[in-house]
């Protein structure tokens, strides 16, 4: 097994020496990420296609293929991955989901996560993951600021040269009429970037051409876990399972619609009146992902209102849904009463 000692210093000192930038929103640029030898075993020994697993959502399908592959170092990948390999890869686990490395990184990023999550946000309860990340032809993601429940997202790219710097992620500003590109992260050997997801961190990824894949990555992802309140809480819970129900159907009728889309059909229409109202407004799923600039600022010069990634709207979705369930509940039990009285009067 490799020092994970070792993967956790050479991190620390990457973050430590890289420079706050607060455009387009709050992240850092890293270099040198890992020592250099451990960095070339990393690329030899990076698991074959058959060891992962392809991540399920919209944007990682290609003409019915996903292309976007996964295998989350832990107790999964130890089951999976053949034994020799296996001892490699627990050591650079170990180094990169290090306390040190989490507190560097939370350091770096102390001023918008206590803007975020309280003064006490370190003392949160939290899971590490730590992923391989292997991106075929084809694969994109649409621009997206990252789910509510992440705290820091944290990439480190594994390329084996630099002929391929124009590949990395890609950051964008909000303006008036939708997103605007302002920079990319270059996909250059032994380097990464880390932000705090806040609702302003949008980024994305540009279609991966055949010449330019597979690309090789690995994510380091600190997610909140929620303390269970009360009851309410579940309502919640449900309530968010059914908005991003609603949001997928959405999605999955404006690719339908889309395919025969024709300006003034009435499949337009449909469009216009019903799902790009839904697609903005009820998912991050659905209203953050897969649509690229273009098509957010066709939308919004059409007059319809997108903003802050619509987290008011969908917290007012969530918000009814939720008031419905002490309905749903009376009823259920107004009936179940009536049902049992009738049973007790006429026991045939």
């Amino acid at each position: 097994m490799i020092e994970s000692s070792a993967i956790s210093d050479s991190l620390v000192s990457a973050i430590a020496s890289s420079a706050r930038q607060a455009v387009p929103f709050e992240h850092v640029l890293l270099s040198s990420c890992f020592p250099r030898e451990l960095y070339k075993s990393m690329i030899s020994n990076f698991p074959r296609k058959e060891y992962l697993t392809p991540l399920r959502h919209a944007d990682a399908m290609v003409n019915g293929e996903l292309t976007r592959l996964q295998l989350n170092l832990g107790k999964e990948a130890w089951d999976r991955l053949p034994v020799p390999e296996v001892g490699f890869w627990k050591g650079v686990h170990a180094g990169v989901t290090s306390r040190a490395v989490r507190d560097a990184l939370f350091s770096v990023h102390k001023e918008v996560l206590e803007e975020r999550h309280g003064p006490a946000f370190e003392r949160m309860r939290m899971e590490i993951r730590a992923t391989l990340i292997c991106d075929l032809a084809g694969y994109r993601i649409g621009i997206h600021p990252d789910i509510a429940s992440k705290i820091v997202t944290t990439q480190f790219y594994l390329p084996v040269d630099d002929s391929r710097s124009h590949i990395g992620t890609r950051f964008y500003r909000v303006e008036e009429k939708g997103f605007a590109f302002d920079r990319q992260v270059q996909f250059l050997p032994n380097s990464g970037y880390s932000f705090p997801v806040t609702d302003t961190s949008f980024h994305g990824v540009s279609p991966l051409d055949a010449v330019d894949s597979p690309r090789y990555s690995i994510m380091l992802v600190y997610y909140a876990i929620k303390e269970r309140q009360s009851r309410a809480s579940d309502y919640d819970c449900i309530s968010q399972r059914a908005a991003r129900f609603i949001g997928r159907i959405c999605v999955l009728k404006v690719c339908v619609l889309n395919s025969v889309w024709q300006e003034g059909s009435v499949f337009c229409a449909l469009i216009r009146e019903f799902s790009i109202r839904c697609l903005y407004s009820i998912d991050g799923w659905s209203g953050d992902r897969g649509h690229g600039p273009n098509a957010v600022c066709s939308r919004r010069s059409d007059g319809y209102v997108y903003g802050r990634r619509s987290i008011v709207v969908r917290s007012e979705i969530r918000g009814g849904f939720k008031s419905c369930f002490p309905i749903i509940h009376w009823i259920a039990f107004t009936w179940t009463a009536a049902h049992w009285k009738r049973v007790r009067q006429d026991p045939r």
